[in-house]
């Protein structure tokens, strides 16, 4: 009998310390680390609308709410397109994006986002491409595919 008191005893104190551990990260969710992850797109066409989109998490997955969120973009030669430009917020929570056009110069640019969340800058970087195939199938004057639909 004492053996099965205390093994419920135990369970039902796993078990609310799970739920209170629970929502404590959701009350407190920058206390348990932090990542930035990249959600967008890699692949433009020139003058195609592109976006820089990260997601800002604790450990736990949780999004968190930054200070500021900051993008920087290379050209394939790695001079600067965008220097340290201001990200928003949107989206899920913890989602930060910046909106850019893609230029017309052919290859892979490098995009970075940083952002600061409690006193600590983390960041994270991933390529794009602007295809020269992808801009001459999307070119009306001279179409090297037609799309039927």
């Amino acid at each position: 009998m004492k053996k099965k008191f205390i093994l419920a005893f135990l369970l039902a104190l796993i078990a609310t310390g799970g739920t209170g551990f629970y929502y404590y990260a959701k009350a407190n969710p920058e206390k348990f680390g932090s990542k930035i992850e990249f959600v967008s797109g890699t692949e433009y066409a020139v003058g195609e609308n592109a976006q820089t989109i990260v997601r800002v998490t604790n450990a736990l997955g949780i999004g968190l709410s930054p200070d500021w969120c900051n993008a920087t973009i290379w050209y394939p030669n790695k001079t600067v397109l965008v220097l340290n430009t201001s990200m928003t917020s949107g989206g899920a929570s913890g989602s930060y994006y910046y909106n850019w056009t893609a230029p017309d110069v052919y290859g892979i640019y490098e995009q970075y986002a940083e952002c600061k969340i409690q006193n600590k800058i983390i960041g994270n970087s991933k390529a794009s491409h602007v295809s020269e195939a992808l801009s001459q199938i999307n070119t009306t004057d001279n179409p090297v595919a037609i799309v039927i639909s």
